[in-house]
């Protein structure tokens, strides 16, 4: 205990204003209406019970999903992140890990590259389809459409 005077006179003056406090919550009520009033109660003081707690680990899988779904426009990375994410959830779920969060949004990610990909493929391969169609002669064209049209019908038809 310092022997500052200023601390032990401070001191002092804690322990005295606990025990006023103390004797104020022994006493009875002051009145018969006070009675009927519930009892002021102090607040808790803080816990840091949950500071102290020990943290689950990270799922290593499901931040290689986040990273893999954000580099989604590129087919394989988004594939990897579907992938990845779907056996980061079922690790996490199993061994009690973190990163649920990372693991679904590696999925997410993943699925929107994936269908950007493709409407880019799609995109591409229409857009080359109708230069060559436009350099083409009209017959030669003509051939090509007919082509597409019966790829079509066989394309309807199956499905």
């Amino acid at each position: 205990m310092p022997s500052d005077p200023a601390f032990q006179d401070r001191t002092a003056q804690d322990n005295a204003f606990q025990d006023d406090a103390l004797e104020d919550r022994t006493e009875g009520p002051a009145s018969p209406d006070a009675a009927s009033e519930p009892p002021e109660f102090e607040p808790y003081p803080p816990s840091f019970a949950l500071l102290d707690a020990p943290r689950l680990p990270l799922n290593p899988l499901a931040v290689a999903a986040t990273v893999t779904g954000a580099l989604g426009l590129f087919a394989p990375f988004a594939i990897l992140g579907i992938v990845f994410g779907g056996i980061a959830r079922g690790q996490i779920q199993r061994r009690g890990e973190r990163g649920a969060g990372l693991a679904v949004t590696g999925i997410v990610l993943g699925c929107i590259g994936l269908v950007a990909s493709a409407v880019l493929a799609l995109y591409v391969v229409f857009w080359l389809g109708a230069t060559v169609l436009l350099r083409l002669s009209d017959v030669e064209s003509r051939q090509v459409l007919d082509a597409f049209g019966l790829v079509a019908t066989a394309f309807s038809a199956a499905f």
